[in-house]
């Protein structure tokens, strides 16, 4: 057998007929390793060591890590995601797809090492065939690469599998507005319910949730007829069970043109302080009407553009 350079690696076959190859290499930490790879056949044995040799010039692992892709995605949001400068409703919306579609099998339960391109389009696949929404099936393949990504940085993997595969493509669709109907409706449910100013808040002006929660007496101004949108609640994810949708704006105006503080009364605005305290969310006004959705207030961003609320409360 002819002999190989220092660190290029020896192959020799075993009494019990296995074959072997030795490769010395220096580590991430600067000191030197040994590792030995088995094989069948010579022809085996020799490839996998091609291959080691590829890694370790390349500054990746000799081999990927043997921990499943559920105990590593586990792993990845006590830390990587935790650390991150990500929006806490990012983070809890990442954590929550992570923990859905990622931990468990059949994905959950491949080792790393064995973690291919075709298993990711399986996941995709599966989602699809779940029924799952287009944005939704983005965004589980969203998390996976990043969580690969960070595999790849710390070394349990020497390619992300996630990254030769296309992402998948958004079907877009027109939103669906409540009809009047159906707003008289909502509103004769949630008559007695202890959330109804902040639904008959939603209805009325198309605030998505988070904002809603975000607004503060200082965001109110009754006699102009101006709710004052900042953004969406850090809290709103863990009070509501998921994050609301990102802002398309960095913040603005709610205003409801021709109306005075009596559009905000009609949702409870119109009292005082201690009354939301003490839990009195009916109407001020006595009316059981709905608010228009015909004719909903538009939302002003502070360079002056308007657009329209999103479809009914959520």
């Amino acid at each position: 057998m002819t002999k190989r350079a220092n660190g290029e690696g020896s192959v020799y076959q075993r009494k019990d007929g296995l074959w072997a190859a030795g490769l010395s290499y220096a580590g991430s930490d600067g000191q030197q390793k040994r590792r030995t790879l088995y094989g069948r056949t010579q022809r085996e044995v020799v490839g996998k060591l091609r291959d080691a040799r590829r890694r370790v010039e390349a500054g990746a692992p000799v081999q990927d890590a043997r921990v499943t892709v559920g105990l590593y995605v586990e792993h990845w949001i006590g830390t990587t995601l935790a650390a991150s400068d990500r929006k806490e409703t990012t983070k809890v919306l990442y954590a929550g797809l992570a923990r859905t579609h990622l931990v468990p099998a059949p994905l959950g339960a491949i080792t790393l090492d064995r973690l291919k391109p075709s298993d990711v389009e399986a996941l995709v696949y599966r989602k699809r065939q779940d029924g799952k929404a287009s944005s939704t099936v983005r965004q589980v393949y969203t998390v996976l690469r990043a969580v690969l990504d960070t595999a790849v940085r710390d070394e349990p993997l020497a390619r992300n599998p996630a990254a030769a595969v296309k992402r998948p493509a958004v079907e877009h669709h027109e939103a669906r507005y409540l009809t009047p109907d159906e707003v008289r409706a909502l509103v004769a449910a949630i008559a007695e319910d202890r959330l109804r100013v902040l639904f008959m808040l939603l209805l009325g002006t198309g605030l998505r949730r988070g904002e809603a929660l975000a607004a503060g007496w200082d965001d109110l101004d009754l006699d102009g007829g101006h709710l004052r949108v900042r953004g969406p609640s850090p809290a709103s994810a863990a009070s509501c069970g998921s994050p609301p949708r990102r802002r398309r704006s960095p913040g603005g105006w709610c205003h409801s043109p021709g109306r005075s503080s009596q559009s905000f009364g009609r949702t409870g605005f119109g009292r005082s302080r201690s009354d939301f305290r003490r839990g009195r969310s009916g109407p001020s006004t006595g009316s059981s009407s709905a608010p228009s959705s015909a004719r909903p207030s538009t939302r002003e961003t502070p360079s002056g553009a308007s657009r329209r609320p999103a479809s009914g409360p959520g």
